[in-house]
Formats: C-alpha cells, structure tokens, sequence
C-alpha cells in the first residue's frame, strides 16, 4: 500500500479489546465518503475480521498496525509489527480467511511471512464517492 496525502495510519496492541478502536477508526475514515449504512458496516466488519485472524494464528505480533489509503477508493492493510511469540494455536487456514473477507469485501490479498501470515490488503473501487 502506497503512504500518500490523507493516508491514516493506526497501531494497537495485539489484544481483542484493541479491536474496537480499529472499529471506530474506520468508521471515521469512512464518513464523508457517501457510503450506504451497509457498505459501511461490511467494510469496518472487514477491517476487524483481518484484526481477528492475524491476532489468532501460531506466532502472536506485539502490535497491529492499520493502514488506510487516503484517497477515493477503500484501501486498508492490516500488518503485524514487532516481535512475534509462540501461541500455540494454529495456522490460519488461509483459503477460510480468504473465503469470509470476500463476503463482506471484494479486494482480499493474504501476504504470507517467515512466522504466519505477516499482513491482509483489503479494497473495494466500486460503490464509493471520491
């Protein structure tokens, strides 16, 4: 993802409560873009299933880090930042992941690293106002 002018960028802990900021951030990077009340939903459900799954694999980040493209179209990258540790879960199944960020988004892009899956690319072009 490309940094740019009005490009937002946030960091949260890697915890489940975090999650709820990263809601209400893409709410407000979403407003004003004259989105229905349902694009919006899907996006910020997006947003926080990309969250959900990289906090729930086998190597724990310290830190989510959330992206958003400030121009006309949704563009979001969710990505770990800091060191990773064991947390005994499993993989993500990344066909699953795929599979349930497709219903709510059409853009998905799984970037797989060394310790799990390293970030998600989420965008929708079409339905949204410049």
């Amino acid at each position: 993802m490309k940094q740019g002018e009005g490009s937002i960028t946030l960091q949260v802990p890697a915890e489940e409560k975090a999650l709820l900021v990263v809601r209400m951030t893409t709410a407000g990077v979403l407003a004003g873009r004259g989105l229905d009340v349902e694009t919006m939903e899907d996006l910020k459900t997006a947003v926080y299933e990309a969250c959900y799954a990289l906090l729930h694999q086998r190597k724990h980040p310290e830190r989510l880090e959330i992206a958003f493209c400030g121009e006309g179209v949704f563009r979001a990258q969710v990505r770990c930042v800091g060191e990773r540790r064991e947390t005994g879960e499993r993989e993500i199944d990344e066909k699953l992941c795929r599979a349930v960020l497709e219903t709510v988004v059409p853009g998905v892009e799984l970037c797989p690293g060394d310790e799990g899956v390293d970030a998600i690319r989420l965008w929708q072009d079409e339905g949204l106002e410049g």
